[in-house]
């Protein structure tokens, strides 16, 4: 039986969200929020593993919180990224979902691993809702 979803201490969240990203076979998604001042913040090696999966032609997401003039920015300046925008930080989820099968996400202050099917299908669905219900 899957747990729901495994606690991870804030040093491992980054080492496992890199090597994980290394089996990503055909999408990625992952939430930007404009504002998120986590201790836990994307460095060279996840941004170097996500350019890989770039090249290799693998679906990368990014859905975006924040201000709709950034939004549009960071839009122009990653052509290679599908963008959809989500609002305001008011609704933000920090996630990264994995080939729609496992999800790294916060929960509160602390950072979780799952592959439990519903909790990763509750997490695209409400971003999915997010993205359509936009004010941008």
């Amino acid at each position: 039986m899957t747990k729901l979803y495994i606690p991870l201490e804030e040093k491992e969240v980054l080492v496992r969200v890199v090597k994980a990203l290394s089996k990503v076979r055909f999408s990625l998604a992952v939430v930007q929020g404009e504002e998120d001042t986590s201790s836990v913040q994307p460095d060279e090696k996840y941004f170097a593993a996500v350019k890989n999966l770039i090249d290799k032609g693998i679906v990368v997401r990014r859905f975006y919180f924040g201000c709709f003039e950034k939004y549009l920015r960071e839009k122009a300046q990653n052509p290679q990224i599908e963008y959809l925008y989500c609002g305001t930080m008011k609704k933000y989820q920090r996630a990264i979902i994995l080939d729609q099968a496992a999800i790294f996400c916060k929960i509160g202050n602390q950072f979780c691993y799952s592959e439990y099917p519903e909790m990763v299908q509750m997490i695209q669905n409400y971003l999915k809702r997010c993205s359509l219900g936009s004010d941008g």
